[in-house]
């Protein structure tokens, strides 16, 4: 038997929200502004590249985001931050499912690079929210990578974060998606970090085999990179 029947099959079908990245535009392959908030655009502002300039091309995995197609967003030497907020009913996805006793995991990735040449910094937050407001009260659970500091002359490889949201609780409606960064040696042009493959994905398939993962983060890095890793903590980062 399903583990769940939705009661209106049309978003189910037509918006197809649990076989797609929720993420638009994940890797600048429509410009800088479509699907993206921009909030800090210092230095020399976002910039999206395809050639990856300094860097290694991109890993398979994160190409496949973008239709194969190579595309990435570059930062400056001042703070480059944008945020996208995914309101997950338009989306498709059935309030019924969400506030259910057995709820999608949220899967959530990111891939980060340095130039070879340039040291940078990363940062990363993922928040579930009941509204689509950057409030404590408002917020079932967070995930925070940063700053991930790269030093000059590391290696220019990419860098893969994943995490899994899972018994979140009811009320998810939003989720928010952050990234910033920036060069650390205040270069003119894009010598700051690069990402590609934003990507937010509803999960169904450890459930239906009966299984309940514990929140789990999985983060890919050069071993000269300076990591701080922040989950669920009582930080007010909030406005």
């Amino acid at each position: 038997m399903a583990l769940f029947y939705p009661s209106d099959w049309r978003p189910f079908y037509f918006k197809a929200p649990y076989t797609r990245n929720l993420i638009r535009n994940c890797s600048g392959q429509d410009g800088l502004k479509h699907g993206w908030n921009i909030l800090e655009n210092g230095g020399n502002y976002w910039k999206v590249e395809k050639d990856h300039g300094g860097s290694d091309d991109l890993p398979e995995e994160a190409l496949a985001l973008s239709n194969n197609v190579s595309y990435n967003f570059a930062t400056s030497y001042g703070w480059c931050s944008m945020e996208q907020i995914i309101d997950l009913t338009k989306e498709g996805v059935s309030e019924e499912l969400l506030d259910g006793e057995i709820q999608p995991d949220i899967v959530v990735t990111e891939w980060y690079a340095a130039r070879f040449d340039c040291g940078n910094t990363y940062e990363m937050s993922v928040t579930l929210l009941t509204k689509p407001k950057l409030e404590k009260k408002y917020t079932l659970a967070e995930f925070n990578v940063g700053p991930v500091l790269t030093p000059q002359w590391a290696p220019r490889n990419w860098n893969k974060v994943e995490h899994v949201f899972c018994d979140y609780g009811p009320g998810l409606r939003y989720i928010r998606f952050f990234h910033k960064g920036k060069d650390t040696q205040f270069w003119a042009g894009h010598y700051g970090c690069k990402m590609a493959g934003a990507q937010v994905r509803i999960q169904f398939k450890e459930e239906m085999q009966g299984s309940r993962p514990k929140q789990r983060e999985v983060i890919k890095s050069n071993p000269e990179t300076q990591l701080t890793l922040k989950e669920d903590e009582d930080e007010d980062i909030y406005d």
